[in-house]
């Protein structure tokens, strides 16, 4: 059984594949039962907001695919 603790939020900005031309939010979290799995769907933004589409990745590629973006106070 996966653990769902740890997932990001929706609304929550993270960096796939070190790409910073473009912002790459959560849009919406989603198990795929025909592959036991929870899904990442992100929705993408150039740096003027333009939408440029959507991509998904998964909760166990995080710090190999995919990083939480630092908060910095």
């Amino acid at each position: 059984m996966m653990t769902t603790n740890n997932l990001p939020e929706i609304g929550e900005k993270i960096i796939v594949h070190n790409i910073k031309y473009a912002e790459a939010k959560v849009s919406d979290l989603i198990w795929n039962p025909s592959e036991s799995r929870i899904v990442i769907e992100l929705s993408w933004n150039d740096s003027n907001g333009k939408f440029l589409g959507k991509s998904k990745v998964y909760p166990y590629d995080e710090n190999k695919v995919w990083y939480r973006k630092i908060k910095n106070n």
